[in-house]
């Protein structure tokens, strides 16, 4: 079973990460800097998590499958930006299942450290609905480091 990771989460910092992950290895993304000093500790994230057989593995592959799940990605960011600016009893990451009818197993979770609460990240999450299509596009290819050997 292949695993596709978005993953979009902001740093102590104030740094902001997003990209892909495919089988643990990231693929695409980007990254906006904090401000110093460096605190890598997320504040938050945001992932959408599928698993399924024979997902895409090639960076444009994967942006593309990603960017024609669009509609079913922004609406369950939606839904749940809904819920948290209503409230919510619960524990931290928050899930929302994801309906895909074709066998792929969907899912957006998120949370909140350090004591955000559910309004600021609705927030993001609706940020990230309304940014989706674009952000997707601007990811870039993710250049694994060639480690030097003495």
């Amino acid at each position: 079973m292949d695993k596709l990771n978005f993953y979009h989460q902001k740093r102590g910092d104030g740094g902001l990460r997003s990209g892909i992950d495919f089988n643990d290895e990231r693929v695409l993304e980007s990254y906006q800097p904090g401000t110093p000093p460096e605190d890598s500790a997320l504040l938050w994230f945001i992932d959408i998590r599928c698993s399924a057989e024979n997902l895409p593995s090639e960076p444009e592959s994967i942006r593309r499958w990603f960017l024609n799940r669009s509609d079913l990605i922004q609406s369950a960011l939606n839904q749940l930006d809904g819920d948290l600016s209503a409230g919510i009893d619960g524990g931290w990451p928050i899930r929302r299942v994801i309906t895909t009818g074709d066998g792929v197993n969907m899912a957006v979770y998120c949370s909140a450290i350090r004591r955000l609460t559910g309004r600021e990240i609705a927030q993001v999450l609706s940020d990230l609905r309304n940014a989706w299509p674009d952000l997707l596009k601007h990811l870039d290819t993710y250049e694994h480091s060639v480690l030097a050997h003495g």
